[in-house]
């Protein structure tokens, strides 16, 4: 009698196969993941700069000016991010209670379109109750919904 020693080449074969269908499940999964953890990173910053805004805006009565350290901090720690390609901040006479910072990413593959017009926008708003940051994607902006991070889909 004789007995078989190993796997056949029809069993490689298939365990070949059922890796391949397995990879080409999971590499479109990981790179939709990776561009959506690079696009979070402007709102992580965002989100670490959020007490010292809102302490300025409870002890001062309104949102720090465009051109403050505090904002000027805020657009240095962006723009230290390898996705951001600038970050801008404006507010709007009569308002002194918001301000928007408008953050250009990186082409970051997948389908985030023109690097020219990926641009997200953040506005503080303050209140009585506290500090809102509302997160949404610019006009004309190219970056799939899919791509952007929770808060800022519509």
């Amino acid at each position: 009698m004789r007995y078989s020693r190993g796997f056949t080449l029809i069993e490689l074969m298939i365990v070949v196969a059922i890796i391949g269908i397995l990879a080409s499940l999971a590499i479109p999964s990981y790179q939709a993941y990776a561009v959506r953890a690079k696009l979070s990173e402007p709102l992580q910053a965002i989100s670490a700069a959020k007490p010292a805004i809102m302490d300025h805006y409870a002890s001062q009565g309104v949102m720090p000016d465009t051109g403050s350290s505090l904002m000027a901090s805020l657009r240095s720690n962006l723009l230290s991010l390898p996705t951001v390609i600038s970050a801008n901040s404006s507010s709007s006479a009569g308002t002194p209670n918001e301000v928007t910072l408008g953050v250009r990413v990186a082409d970051l593959g997948g389908s985030t379109g023109n690097a020219a017009s990926n641009q997200l926008i953040f506005k503080f708003v303050g209140s009585a109750s506290g500090l809102t940051v509302d997160c949404s994607p610019a006009a004309g902006t190219t970056i799939e919904p899919q791509y952007l991070p929770g808060p800022c889909r519509n």
